[in-house]
């Protein structure tokens, strides 16, 4: 079973995991036409699995990014793909995590806690530039299929 995992955010990720391995992953920036050339290239889909947006008051570029998760799921309604929106919270859910501070740091921190554990399951994964930047939407993209995986 083919699972896609997209973390729509400013910069976000695509992933597919289909029988228990990592097959295609890259960026997501928001452009349509991009999510439509993964899904062709990953071929067929059995399920996408796209984290929920939404917003906190006074939170910057909002506007943009749930009008990007909108085409999203109308993309993967258009392609007749099943779906199912995840909170964050609830795909970080049992993976471990220990908690962090709600500040810069801790965010960042959260990040390279999901990163570490994708990089331990998929050791192939890119999910690091060449200069050892996390891509943390690739990072998290893997983690969301993983967590379709589980409903499938």
């Amino acid at each position: 079973m083919a699972i896609l995992g997209i973390d729509p955010g400013r910069n976000g990720g695509m992933a597919v995991i289909s029988s228990g391995k990592l097959t295609h992953l890259d960026d997501f920036h928001g452009a349509m036409v991009e999510l439509r050339m993964f899904i062709q290239r990953a071929g067929h889909i059995d399920l996408a699995i796209v984290e929920q947006q939404s917003y906190r008051p006074g939170q910057k570029g909002v506007a943009q990014t749930l009008i990007s998760y909108g085409k999203i799921l109308g993309v993967l309604e258009a392609l007749k793909i099943p779906l199912i929106t995840v909170r964050p919270q609830r795909w970080q859910q049992g993976l471990g995590l220990p908690k962090r501070p709600s500040t810069p740091t801790g965010r960042k921190l959260h990040k390279a806690d999901i990163a570490q554990i994708v990089e331990a399951r998929f050791p192939d994964a890119q999910i690091r530039t060449e200069r050892g930047t996390l891509l943390d939407g690739r990072a998290d993209a893997v983690m969301i299929a993983l967590q379709g995986t589980k409903q499938a």
